[in-house]
């Protein structure tokens, strides 16, 4: 109905084509009749053919020796067969013959060769699409010219044309003569916009009005005037809309709903199309009477009180649809693997009422003989049997089975889980089942190395094993080591412990903060500490993780740090008493994560989402120090599979946004803690600043321990404290090395990032001795930090390596610059 118009153009040109063949077919018939009857009138011998114009065209080639080294005379048969054989070669444009006395002149006119091809106004069209349909049709420079092969490389392209809605778009092809029997090829491409469904109407509709229709199946004619919403001329849109349109009538009981016809109106400038969509209603329909025939009567009754319809109802569609469902699932929990379910409709025309018969065949039930595991050369055997809700001996049960694989994703250890279902084709109607599963990397060992201050270098690894020698325990090492800081942790987990869904573990760890060159901290942190840990993996993408703990913070070597000793004071301790060589400070910890991924590939990511929320809360009736900390951090990887890139890169562009945000305060009377206090800056964070550089500084007393200079009460410093709020922006657009050999295109990437973020202390409150001293506030949230700059990663067999430089176009005095940053990391 829709393509009624574009059929008819093509029927009357391919006519005109046949035409053109027919004539000439008519006039090369008549010549080689006329010539034959004048040789037979003339009644010449013909012992020599002379041959013009063969240049590409060899005569030793054609098998016709035979014809033109023969003495005796020649028959009209045999010139017949030198003139077919001519032009079966296909390199002939025409042949024409003559005869003087015994000679035969046999002039050949050659096909032109293809001197070069010349394509222009391509946008949408790929150019290396192009040439690829043009030497599949064998249409390329150095190849005979066909003309056949132009038609069809037009025709095609028409067809694209049709098919991605550019009805207004149109080819030239121009063939010009050049020297030496050579043609250029010119191809024009007149690529215009999308023709699109100005307008769709339905007429015939009674009950439903004309908007309330278009609303439903997301058609909207006139929005906002200039904002209208207008869908692209697809045939598979147009079926769409009339499917949606015929199973909304059929679920309102209109079961002889009928679409008429379907009439379409192409503008002038083939831009804008418009539909009538004619349809008839018909009579609603309502259920009358469920009929349930199954030949195993023992199930009638569980099938019975699943059935949810009332008769009096208005018949729909999706209802029968979902009841059908529901009834297979019973059957197949029971054993039945392939029931047949037929569903009958009796129409009663005369009330509007629908009889519904279930014809229920269950076929053979069948049972568990063995469940066997393919692919866990590394996990042991008895960890996924633990995960079994099938049991063997036992009627199959789909829906067990399904879950069961879903058990096993949630362990983390398997990319993929597969099921195979194996008939023994036995008397007891058994089979077996294969759970077949590709095991992840389980273990990782990470490994940084940085220049820090004075030229010092710092060190830090990460071990972490999942699925310990196949054992379902996860173990994880952690090690940082520089010349303030140094960090232990070491943590254990067992998988599906408590209610075969909740795993549980510990960890325990080991921290010291050193700080005798006054750089980042003004005092050692020495803590210490363990968790319990419950996780609870909702699905194969979203994880819930509850961690409760104790942690001991042991504060000494203290300098006269403003903030520092305030906080002190506030928790109880006197800040001038000699006698507190450390000061203690407990805490019980609640912490809940909730962490979503569904990255596809998570060592090198182009198209996903990874983000989680952290939240930690103090027990309150502990001590003073009451206080919670909430941070979030989303990352989203889009690939963008643009025509601009296909053009210019084999692999298309990645772009990631991430964002990171914390806040962190008191409360019920509490203090937010120094220690805990959030830090900006780096490689991981903004390129371009030193680790931890950006944020408030500390303010010195005036005291032996630290000197002021002339003689001030207080100063600043250039060593960061941290803040307790934060937020961070980072834009990157990750793209392939295109001169790079394939093998190593996926290895070495390289981006173009965007670093926005900054750190304030929201309880900083600018008193008279700040403003006094010019000490800066360092709780303006406008004080936004920016950098842009160029990334280079490295996938190497050794490891990942990541190299950063990095412009600060938005910066403040007290700000530290590092230009080049390097980062490496290692995973097995």
């Amino acid at each position: 109905m829709i393509l009624n118009n574009f059929k008819k153009k093509y029927f009357i040109k391919s006519i005109k084509y046949f035409k053109y063949i027919f004539i000439f077919l008519l006039i090369f018939h008549t010549n080689i009749i006329c010539y034959a009857t004048l040789l037979k009138k003339n009644n010449y011998c013909i012992k020599n053919i002379i041959f013009f114009g063969l240049n590409k065209i060899k005569l030793q080639n054609l098998n016709i020796s035979s014809y033109i080294n023969k003495k005796n005379c020649l028959s009209l048969k045999e010139i017949s067969k030198i003139i077919y054989i001519l032009y079966n070669t296909n390199m002939v444009n025409s042949v024409n013959v003559f005869q003087k006395k015994n000679y035969f002149f046999v002039e050949v006119i050659e096909k032109p060769i293809i001197n070069n091809i010349i394509i222009k106004g391509n946008k949408i069209f790929n150019s290396n699409d192009i040439n690829f349909l043009l030497n599949k049709l064998q249409i390329k420079k150095g190849q005979i010219l066909n003309n056949n092969s132009l038609f069809f490389f037009r025709k095609n392209i028409e067809l694209v044309f049709l098919k991605y809605s550019m009805l207004s778009s149109f080819i030239k092809i121009k063939v010009q003569k050049d020297v030496n029997n050579k043609v250029n090829i010119l191809i024009v491409f007149k690529e215009d916009n999308f023709t699109k469904i100005k307008q769709i109407n339905i007429i015939g509709n009674n009950v439903y009005t004309t908007n309330f229709l278009l609303n439903y199946l997301k058609i909207n004619n006139n929005f906002l005037f200039i904002f209208s919403k207008k869908n692209k001329y697809e045939i598979n849109f147009i079926l769409k809309v009339l499917n949606n349109l015929k199973n909304f009538y059929i679920n309102k009981g209109y079961v002889n709903f009928k679409i008429k016809n379907v009439t379409q109106y192409l503008s002038l400038n083939k831009k804008n199309i418009y539909l009538v969509i004619k349809i008839e209603e018909n009579k609603k329909f309502f259920y009358n009477e469920i009929l349930i025939n199954i030949d195993k009567k023992k199930y009638f009754k569980y099938i019975k009180n699943i059935i949810n319809i009332i008769p009096g109802e208005v018949y729909q569609n999706n209802k029968i649809l979902t009841l059908r469902n529901k009834i297979k699932k019973i059957l197949e929990k029971n054993g039945f693997l392939k029931p047949e379910i037929i569903i009958k409709t009796i129409l009663d025309q005369k009330n509007n009422k629908i009889n519904i018969i279930f014809n229920i065949k269950t076929n053979k039930r069948y049972f568990v003989r063995k469940i066997n595991f393919l692919g866990n050369n590394f996990t042991k055997d008895y960890i996924l049997r633990n995960e079994l809700l099938q049991i063997e001996g036992n009627p199959l049960n789909i829906e067990l089975i399904k879950k069961t694989r879903e058990r096993l994703y949630s362990l983390g250890y398997f990319n993929t889980v597969e099921i195979f279902l194996h008939k023994n084709n036995d008397p007891n109607n058994t089979l077996d089942i294969t759970y077949q599963v590709d095991e992840k990397n389980q273990g990782s060992l990470k490994s940084g190395l940085g220049m820090i201050k004075g030229g010092l270098l710092g060190f830090n690894t990460v071990l972490q094993q999942n699925n310990f020698i196949g054992t379902g325990y996860d173990i994880d090492l952690n090690f940082n080591k520089d010349f303030y800081h140094s960090y232990l942790e070491f943590f254990i987990m067992k998988n599906h412990v408590f209610f075969k869904k909740i795993n549980a573990g510990i960890k325990i760890f080991l921290n010291t903060i050193n700080d005798d060159n006054n750089f980042f901290y003004n005092y050692i942190n020495k803590n210490k500490g363990f968790f319990g840990i419950l996780k609870l993996p909702i699905n194969n993408n979203f994880i819930i993780t509850n961690n409760i703990g104790f942690i001991q913070n042991q504060i000494s070597n203290i300098e006269p740090q403003l903030s520092l000793w305030n906080y002190l004071k506030y928790v109880g301790y006197q800040r001038y008493k000699k006698s507190h060589n450390s000061y203690l400070l407990d805490e019980f910890i609640i912490n809940y994560t909730f962490s979503y991924s569904n990255l596809d590939n998570s060592n090198i990511p182009s198209d996903g989402i990874f983000s989680f929320l952290n939240t930690y809360f103090s027990i309150p009736w502990y001590s003073k120090n009451r206080n919670y900390k909430i941070n979030f951090n989303y990352s989203r990887y889009i690939p963008l599979n643009l025509q601009i890139f296909k053009n210019f890169l084999q692999y298309s562009p990645v772009f990631l946004f991430k964002s990171n945000f914390g806040y962190g305060n008191g409360f019920l009377g509490g203090k937010y803690p120094f220690y805990k206090n959030f830090y900006l800056g780096g490689s991981d964070t903004i390129r371009g600043f030193k680790n931890n550089s950006i944020g408030p500084k500390g303010i010195y007393y005036n005291s032996k321990k630290y000197h002021c200079d002339n003689g001030k009460t207080i100063c600043l410093s250039d060593n960061p404290i941290g803040g307790n709020f934060l937020f961070n922006l980072n834009n990157e657009l990750i793209f392939p090395i295109s001169f790079l050999d394939n093998n190593y295109i996926k290895q070495i990437k390289t981006s173009i990032f965007l670093d926005i973020g900054n750190l304030i202390d929201t309880s900083w409150k600018n008193n008279y001795l700040f403003k006094l001293y010019k000490i800066p506030n360092f709780n303006f949230f406008s004080q936004i930090r920016s950098s842009i700059g160029l990334s280079f990663q490295f996938h190497t067999p050794f490891g990942d390596i990541t190299i950063s430089l990095a412009y600060p176009f938005k910066t403040y005095k007290t700000d530290k610059i590092q230009f080049l940053q390097f980062n490496f990391s290692k995973e097995w």
